[in-house]
């Protein structure tokens, strides 16, 4: 598995384009989702609107595995340690794993990917100098 160190971003502003963004990172496999869809639509006997199959539209395995990936080559690293651990302080814990998942959230995922992007393509480059860390840093304050 590698991080999308290449891939840009859009500047989104819409839950769809967030969504779509996390679908690139994370590498989901769109063939997962169309019999998970219609499995829901006929237990629940109703068509899901675009903005609802847009949200259901997701592969937590995928997911999962990336985020995994991400904390094993990170794990080691005082510089994300401190931002796993502001993230999660946003939900009362210290839980590494929950932080990764935060700083995938909405407002947080453009910053946390520029990092992740500096680190993955050279590991010495992110330091708490990088300003794309230090706005990180700010926007968890």
């Amino acid at each position: 598995m590698q991080y999308p160190k290449h891939l840009i971003i859009p500047r989104y502003t819409t839950n769809t384009g967030y969504r779509q963004c996390l679908r690139q990172i994370f590498k989901m496999n769109t063939e997962n989702y169309p019999a998970l869809i219609q499995q829901l639509e006929e237990e629940l006997g109703d068509d899901f609107d675009k903005e609802t199959r847009d949200e259901i539209e997701y592969d937590e395995e995928s997911a999962g595995l990336m985020m995994q990936y991400i904390r094993n080559c990170t794990k080691t690293l005082p510089i994300f340690h401190r931002l796993y651990e502001m993230a999660a302080a946003r939900f009362l814990s210290r839980d590494h794993e929950i932080g990764v998942a935060i700083l995938y959230a909405y407002e947080y995922l453009p910053l946390f990917h520029k990092c992740l992007c500096i680190f993955f393509n050279n590991e010495n480059a992110l330091t708490e100098e990088t300003q794309e860390y230090k706005d990180l840093v700010e926007m968890l304050n």
